[in-house]
């Protein structure tokens, strides 16, 4: 142990008083073999992953734990700078939730936030039901066939329509609700 310490002491010393000399070899080296030193670092780094996020997981807990005023902070600015992005979030998380308990899902197939931004597209950002504007009314996620009737939480079976058609339609068909076809 004694051996260890006197040798780690030895090199620490060395590498302080050579400190620039070691690092104008280590950048000639690097240049030299660029590929073999990106290498290097891609090994090291696969062989250290998972202390390193380890280490960064506890180092961000510490962060958080020494000043969590800050991070609500944070927290309460990036929801004010994006609003409809939180909301989709939050849409999304509470559909997959309600799917779960209702055993809808089909894993990978539950539908994205991907699939609500190409369904207001295709939809040319109008209600699925009434055609009203979806920008100015803001808009819900409603399953064709709701999901208490059978349907899956798959982005097949989504549409977008306005609060009021959603709230209105609750667990309805499109048949019942209005004889609209699929």
């Amino acid at each position: 142990m004694r051996d260890e310490r006197e040798r780690a002491a030895y090199f620490a010393a060395y590498y302080r008083s050579n400190r620039e000399r070691i690092r104008e070899r280590r950048c000639i080296r690097y240049f030299a073999d660029h590929e073999e030193a990106k290498r290097r670092l891609r090994e090291s780094y696969r062989k250290h992953r998972d202390a390193r996020r380890a280490e960064a997981r506890e180092a961000s807990k510490s962060r958080y734990a020494d000043n969590p005023e800050k991070y609500a902070d944070k927290k309460k600015r990036y929801k004010a700078a994006n609003q409809e992005r939180v909301r989709a979030q939050a849409r999304s998380y509470a559909a997959k939730r309600k799917a779960i308990r209702l055993g809808a899902t089909k894993g990978s197939d539950a539908y994205t936030a991907a699939d609500v931004a190409l369904t207001m597209r295709n939809q040319a950002a109008q209600c699925w039901w009434c055609g009203a504007s979806l920008t100015s009314t803001g808009y819900h996620v409603d399953h064709r066939i709701p999901l208490s009737r059978g349907g899956d939480d798959t982005a097949a079976n989504i549409t977008l329509s306005c609060p009021s058609c959603n709230l209105r339609k609750f667990t309805k068909t499109p048949q019942e609700f209005c004889g609209r076809l699929l």
